[in-house]
């Protein structure tokens, strides 16, 4: 397996949505979500060559992979994989990208 790393902003975003789960009383989902996406963090690192450009969301050098209903925005080409944001596919997916250090 490959290295990947989260941003600061990446933490918060997973912090917040699992924060979120287990103030609606659903800690067992809570925790099987983190597992899927470490998961999917971990099989990014060993084929980043899943996912895909969003160029109606950004024209940075990011790609997006989805993990129902979230969307994880990484950097395919860094070396540890960089994942940026994790984000909920109902925020405003198009603005978080441009205020953010990609």
């Amino acid at each position: 397996m490959s290295a990947f790393q989260l941003t600061e902003a990446a933490y918060r975003d997973l912090d917040e949505i699992l924060a979120r789960m287990v103030d609606e009383g659903r800690e067992e989902a809570a925790y099987d979500l983190r597992s899927e996406l470490f998961q999917a963090f971990a099989k990014l690192s060993d084929v980043p060559g899943l996912g895909h450009k969003r160029p109606d969301l950004t024209h940075r050098a990011v790609v997006f992979f989805l993990v129902e209903p979230y969307m994880v925005i990484f950097d395919r080409w860094s070396d540890p994989l960089t994942i940026y944001a994790v984000l909920h596919g109902s925020r405003d997916v198009k603005r978080i990208p441009r205020s953010r250090p990609m």
